[in-house]
């Protein structure tokens, strides 16, 4: 993945399966995806037609645990929605490229576009970044903000009345092993950088110790001299 859509992905079910993912075709993962697309337009027609506002309403999702973008436009009259690859995006001529940028784990870029977050503090938080046309991501948190996108329930739908009743006990128990694998790979984590996280903890310290000494002899000094 090119260096400027690096980020610190989380230790997580989604990192191994997109290592797992790496070699596969995109091309099933796009057709699922246009499907999707057309079925949230159908649903959530009122997100599209708030963006009507921007002239280019295209954007490159970043997610960091994936070995993949997804190019979104969210045009009101034809949406898109597909996955490619870093370098093949890199390529692209300048004016296929996105209006904007937005970087972030997985899960979280799910959690704003299902409102489940406030957008205002992911990106204050840093838990999300963004470069590119500021109008735009504000014009796309407002448009979801709200919309009460639930993007289980609208999976479930696609695949129609009969499989969606097979598909629900199943997707509710895959949330469930997704959500507990993610716990446990966090545990994980932090077991393995808690002696570091410590150690940086006490050295932040001893800097800001330092730090205002240092102030304090800038001041006394500088009454001595007056």
């Amino acid at each position: 993945m090119p260096a400027a859509y690096l980020g610190f992905p989380p230790f997580s079910p989604t990192l191994i399966a997109g290592f797992l993912a790496r070699p596969l075709p995109l091309a099933p993962l796009n057709l699922l995806l246009g499907n999707a697309v057309r079925h949230m337009h159908s649903q959530h027609p009122d997100v599209f037609d708030r963006m009507r506002i921007i002239e280019n309403p295209t954007f490159l999702i970043v997610p960091t645990d994936l070995p993949f973008l997804f190019f979104l436009n969210v045009d009101s009259e034809n949406p898109v929605l597909k996955a490619v690859r870093p370098d093949v995006y890199a390529n692209r001529a300048a004016n296929e490229k996105a209006a904007a940028t937005i970087c972030g784990p997985l899960s979280v870029l799910i959690s704003l576009m299902e409102g489940k977050i406030d957008g205002d503090a992911l990106f204050f938080t840093r838990a999300l970044t963004f470069k590119g046309d500021t109008e735009a991501v504000l014009a796309l948190r407002n448009a979801v903000d709200g919309a009460e996108i639930d993007l289980r329930h609208d999976t479930e739908k696609i695949a129609g009345p009969f499989l969606a009743r097979l598909a629900s006990p199943l997707t509710g128990l895959f949330a469930r092993a997704w959500q507990r694998g993610n716990n446990d790979l966090g545990l994980v984590a932090r077991a393995l950088t808690g002696d570091h996280e410590k150690r940086l903890t006490t050295q932040e310290n001893a800097i800001e110790t330092l730090q205002q000494q240092v102030k304090t002899l800038v001041k006394s000094r500088a009454r001595k001299q007056a």
